[in-house]
């Protein structure tokens, strides 16, 4: 019997369901959920340590206290140079955007309301939420800063140890270098947040809730649903061979050329010995195999507890158009998702800050903290 494979109308099939919609959907979903468990976690944790101090223990932590720095100098300094633009279609738009930042840091100290202090070290990972002030505004040019001085109310979430501190970390003011010392974890980034809350890990845990409940809806449409036969016959469906009893040519009017249809009459028995018969649709080579006498029969995969769910071949495939549908659906979720991720970052998460608004240049700079006009 000659190969049939090659008459399959689609043959990616394992890698559209197990690979797309599968591991790659399947993984984007379980990414949401770990996100959304590793946010609701880390905001119970700030919001615990704003009420009482949680105890000094290695591992992840939130800690709030007052800043201490080694010197006049600030521990954080973060400088956005940004240039605008502005346009008027049925009203006044403006954008600024981000051309360069810089971000120095100074290791620096965190007294506990308990009076017991901790060594932070920031490295250049910090993500660093605070009031930016304009230091310079000029035409379509600005400088924005923010700073983290001694005095502040401030949360830090990271990772504490008890490691002695390196040369490069320093010792707060002659102390014991024993202090108990919070940096960035290996995955996680130090947090530094002025003023306390959770509100960047609420907004998050909140954010990646939504998103994980929409992925997995998409992903038990998918496989619940449009997917639930292909998986089915996967799994339990049995193989074997159909005679081919007639084949028949038609042709259907379209827009167009129009389009000539080949089919098979096959006749099969299930697992009980009953015979059922079904007209499928072939190609035009194994059509002519048919005539020339060389295709006798198909291989068949079938339900045995629903003989009339099959598919032609040797494994479970899939029509073009359900395969197109289950791309499309993967696809368009992924985007969404990761597209919204990006959109939904507060600036100091962003790798280049995009403020927009309604007005004109001047009239952003109305909102802003009092600013060096140039």
């Amino acid at each position: 019997m000659p190969d049939v494979s090659q008459w399959s109308p689609f043959s990616a099939d394992t890698l559209v369901v197990y690979g797309l919609t599968g591991v790659v959907l399947g993984g984007t979903v379980l990414f949401a959920i770990a996100r959304w468990f590793a946010h609701r976690r880390a905001e119970a944790r700030a919001r615990a340590a704003e009420s009482s101090l949680p105890p000094l223990d290695p591992g992840p932590i939130s800690l709030y206290g007052i800043v201490e720095t080694d010197d006049d100098t600030p521990a954080l300094t973060l400088t956005l140079r940004e240039t605008g633009r502005e346009w008027k279609n049925k009203a006044w738009e403006y954008e600024w955007k981000e051309d360069s930042r810089d971000l120095v840091t100074h290791p620096f100290t965190l007294r506990l309301s308990s009076g017991d202090a901790v060594r932070v070290l920031p490295d250049e990972r910090v993500i660093y939420s605070d009031a930016l002030e304009v230091r310079r505004f000029e035409g379509t040019q600005r400088e924005r800063v923010a700073t983290l001085v001694t005095g502040e109310l401030a949360r830090v979430d990271g990772v504490l140890s008890t490691r002695q501190p390196g040369r490069n970390e320093g010792v707060y003011r002659g102390g014991s270098p024993s202090i108990p010392l919070v940096r960035a974890g290996l995955t996680e980034a130090l947090r530094v947040t002025v003023g306390g809350r959770g509100k960047s890990h609420g907004h998050w845990a909140r954010w990646y809730g939504v998103a994980a409940l929409a992925l997995s809806a998409a992903f038990a449409v998918l496989h619940l649903g449009f997917l639930r036969t292909y998986h089915a016959l996967t799994f339990t469906g049995r193989a074997i061979e159909a005679e081919v009893i007639r084949t028949d040519v038609s042709y259907r009017a379209h827009e167009g050329p129009g389009h000539t249809r080949h089919d098979a009459t096959i006749r099969y028995r299930d697992v009980d010995g009953a015979e059922h018969t079904a007209v499928v649709e072939i190609s035009p080579s194994a059509y002519q195999s048919s005539i020339d006498g060389e295709l006798r029969t198909l291989p068949l995969v079938f339900m045995p507890d629903d003989p009339s769910l099959f598919t032609v071949g040797s494994r479970p495939m899939l029509n073009v158009p359900l395969a197109f549908a289950a791309v499309m659906m993967s696809a368009a979720m992924l985007v969404m998702f990761w597209l919204g991720r990006e959109r939904a970052k507060p600036w100091y998460e962003q790798r280049r800050v995009v403020e927009s608004g309604k007005g004109r240049l001047t009239t952003s700079m109305l909102r802003e903290k009092p600013a060096i006009v140039l």
